[in-house]
């Protein structure tokens, strides 16, 4: 098998049916330069853009995308209900459908809008760069949403079922409380001020959401399960990296600094 037969083979055979016909997965170079331009924006070209102007305040705008969040996450925690997630059952073992049945077709669409709300993820760093709020342009923040960007998007191609649902169910229950703080701290710093305390365990809430994921996806290895192991395994990969990434920055942002003010 060449190089060409080989890329057809992983772009076009082993793919979903039902989701590789959609332009944005059929073919991996859209979501690279979306991902790539993202990078460039806010590594290069936009500190340079900002390098000698004062600081957009987008107030209106942090607003209004707080909400947009808030909503699209509770919309696709109701996709996955409409369903028949819930009443199915969808802790061990998960059954997998490969059928255009309504179920299955209900599911691949919450996982699309998911891959969709993932890419509109994007927006916040450009925000940071636009705020000139370079500090938290962070190694850790770049990796969280250009990885979840692609394993949202391999999801999608290759496993639209099954595990899936339960990561994307869980994610956003996490972003729901994630971007409901974010939207309570925009109403300025009195408010932001009251809300400190709750920062360290936003962080936390990340962490535990890692923890209860990698738990999960380990069914996956158990004999009599359905097959998926791939998925699980690279998931569970990222995850691993995720929170070391954020339990470094929980130490270094609460634990050490709190030690340093005794």
């Amino acid at each position: 098998m060449n190089l060409l037969d080989t890329y057809h083979h992983y772009i076009t055979e082993v793919a979903d049916r039902r989701t590789n016909i959609h332009p944005l997965i059929s073919s991996p170079v859209p979501i690279l330069l979306i991902s790539a331009a993202y990078l460039y924006y806010v590594l290069d070209y936009g500190p340079r853009y900002m390098k000698n102007k004062q600081p957009y305040s987008l107030k209106t705008f942090i607003f209004w995308y707080n909400v947009f969040q808030i909503c699209i996450n509770l919309y696709m925690i109701y996709l996955t209900y409409e369903a028949g997630w819930f009443g199915d059952g969808f802790l061990f073992c998960t059954e997998l459908d490969y059928s255009y049945n309504d179920k299955p077709m209900k599911i691949i669409a919450m996982l699309l809008l998911g891959l969709n709300v993932k890419i509109s993820d994007y927006i916040e760093t450009i925000v940071f760069v636009l705020r000139k709020k370079d500090r938290q342009v962070s190694f850790l923040h770049l990796y969280h949403h250009v990885s979840t960007v692609l394993l949202s998007w391999y999801t999608v191609k290759y496993f639209p079922n099954g595990y899936a649902v339960m990561v994307g169910f869980v994610n956003s229950i996490i972003h729901i409380i994630m971007y409901s703080y974010y939207l309570l701290t925009s109403y300025g710093p009195e408010m932001q001020k009251k809300l400190a305390p709750f920062k360290p365990i936003l962080t936390t809430c990340q962490m535990v959401q890692f923890v209860v994921l990698i738990t999960y996806l380990m069914q996956a290895f158990i004999p009599g399960c359905p097959e998926m192991q791939y998925f699980a395994g690279i998931m569970i990969i990222n995850l691993l990296i995720n929170f070391v990434l954020f339990y470094n920055f929980y130490r270094q942002n609460y634990t050490l600094s709190k030690n340093k003010k005794k």
